[in-house]
């Protein structure tokens, strides 16, 4: 997998979570089930896209949006219930998770962070 060097870096993490989908163009991360961590990584690829108007990131978040949003607005994989509360995203939610080899809990952060960075003056 080969990612452009010119690219800022929040382009270039952008294009490695998408150059890492299949032959229909879907990431593995999102063909399981819907969670925070799918939903925050797209979220972020959909910021670059608005960041730097690229068109393919927004198409890559949808596409994978219209695998679990049904027509009502419900998601087909989960229910209120299954949600955890104490899960909410807090330093301490982070530092007190184990560590998993190839996770994608700090992509969409470490994402967010570099266009942060490529805002500023």
């Amino acid at each position: 997998m080969q990612v452009q060097t010119q690219l800022s870096w929040s382009q270039r993490i952008a294009e490695m979570i998408c150059q890492q989908s299949d032959g229909e163009r879907y990431h593995k991360l999102s063909l399981k089930r819907w969670a925070c961590v799918q939903a925050m990584t797209l979220m972020a690829v959909a910021c670059t896209d608005e960041h730097y108007g690229e068109d393919e990131y927004v198409s890559f978040m949808k596409r994978h949006l219209d695998l679990y949003i049904q027509e009502d607005g419900s998601v087909g994989t989960c229910s209120l219930e299954a949600y955890n509360l104490d899960r909410d995203g807090s330093y301490s939610y982070y530092v007190g998770e184990q560590i998993v080899s190839d996770s994608f809990m700090g992509v969409a952060p470490l994402l967010l962070a570099a266009l942060e960075m490529e805002r500023l003056p």
